[in-house]
Formats: structure tokens, sequence, C-alpha cells
């Protein structure tokens, strides 16, 4: 007869060193992630719990956490692949052209993240990763204006970079 069971799961990226915990009783059973992110805690009783995934502070990551997690004396729940959620930040800034609509974007990993200006002729491009960017204003076809790129703009962790006023020319 079987007094517990074990929670195990993978997280990525494995290349971060992650505490995987639950509370119990009170309690907390942890685990380090290995060289491959899996990670198993052990001796968790029967019961429904909430795993929280906490990356190294210097890592690029925010705590992640799965809830509603099952365990079954005698099994091992697999909770699969975690995805850790990125610390993010938002770069705004405003266009000094007036009647001309503006896109501007970043590239975030291999994917293009871009927003159209507001009637104040502002963009807010938000949920970046923390890192350094390029942000390209890209202005309507026909506005006789050139793309303009923004570079080495710095996003931080919950902080709103503003690149002030920017004038397409």
């Amino acid at each position: 007869l079987y007094a517990s069971g074990k929670i195990q799961g993978t997280v990525n990226p494995s290349d971060i060193q992650v505490l995987a915990s639950v509370t119990v009783d009170g309690g907390e059973i942890s685990a380090d992630t290995d060289d491959n992110g899996v990670f198993v805690l052990n001796g968790v009783p029967a019961g429904t719990y909430t795993v929280v995934l906490t990356p190294d502070s210097n890592s690029d990551y925010i705590e992640t956490i799965v809830e509603n997690v099952v365990v079954v004396n005698g099994v091992i729940t697999d909770i699969g692949i975690i995805d850790l959620e990125p610390k993010i930040g938002s770069i705004t800034g405003t266009i000094t052209n007036v009647g001309v609509v503006v896109t501007a974007s970043v590239m975030v990993g291999g994917d293009t993240v871009s927003v159209n200006i507001d009637e104040n002729r502002v963009f807010l491009l938000e949920n970046i990763p923390i890192g350094i960017y390029t942000v390209t204003l890209t202005p309507a076809d026909g506005s006789g204006l050139a793309v303009k790129e923004e570079s080495d703009v710095e996003v931080t962790q919950d902080t709103v970079t503003d690149l002030g006023e920017i004038t397409l020319e």
C-alpha cells in the first residue's frame, strides 16, 4: 500500500535552475530541476495541489504556477512540459508627425510584435520580454516618410520604457 504519490514535470527552457514545490499540511515538498529541466516531487500525499515553479532570481523568468494537480497514492502524476513565463515590460513613444499612421514593431524571438499609434500619436508595445530591442517605426505607404529604427532599447521588468518624442523624416 502506498501512502503517497509523485508529481513530475519538465520546465522549458531547461537551462535555468528552477525550484518546484508544493505545500503539504503547512510544510513544503520541493525539488530542483535537473540539467534537462525535469523535476520529481516525491512523497506527496493524495490530494489536489498547486505546483509553484520558482526560477533562479537572476533568470529572465518569473514564478509560474500550475493549479489543480491531482495526486493519487502510488501513482506518478506527470504535468508535462511547463513553459516558464518571461519577465516583461513595455515600450512607448510619441510620433510628432501629424496626420500619418505609423506602426511600431519589435522582433520577439522569431515573431514580430506590432501596434499602430493611437489618436494621440502614441504607441504602446506591451508584454515584451526583458532584453535589448530595435523598435521599427513604419509610416503608412504613400506618406513620403522613411522607416525609422530606434536601436538599443532596453526593456526592464514591469517598467514602461519611454522613447519620448520621435519625428519621422
